[in-house]
């Protein structure tokens, strides 16, 4: 069984967090969705770092 890479995970988990966030805005809930948003960018930046690492100690191939 191949283990998901830990930027996929972030990734995987700002996606999930925007949609939810978006979801939130949309319905009017601006205060949750708000603090989602930033959640979502926090997770976002983190699996970009974390990609960027990985490249750097594995090569892109």
């Amino acid at each position: 069984m191949k283990m998901l890479r830990p930027y996929s995970l972030w990734t995987t988990a700002g996606v999930a967090l925007f949609i939810v966030a978006g979801i939130l805005l949309g319905t009017g809930r601006f205060g949750a969705g708000v603090g989602l948003m930033a959640a979502c960018a926090v997770c976002l930046g983190t699996g970009m770092a974390s990609h960027r690492r990985w490249i750097r100690r594995n090569g892109a191939g």
